[in-house]
């Protein structure tokens, strides 16, 4: 995968995920729809997290290892 073609699915997927929060909120009632926005807002952020998170495979056309990928791979045993 092209690191242009993760960036664009990304920004979709963003963009999708902000739209139903938006379109939650909008259905509750002006005093809540602020305080509602807000935490679906953040439960999705901490969702995206959890996914980003869980990905086994190194970021897209990474031309070196973070600090993060390569304690993942000392703990699986790749790098000595």
């Amino acid at each position: 995968m092209q690191a242009r073609d993760a960036n664009a699915a990304v920004a979709v997927e963003w963009l999708l995920s902000t739209g139903l929060c938006l379109g939650f909120a909008a259905l509750l009632p002006a005093p809540a729809a602020s305080s509602a926005l807000a935490a679906l807002l953040t439960l999705t952020g901490f969702a995206w997290l959890g996914v980003a998170i869980m990905q086994p495979e190194p970021p897209v056309d990474s031309p070196h290892l973070t600090t993060w990928d390569r304690s993942q791979a000392r703990h699986h045993g790749a790098l000595s």
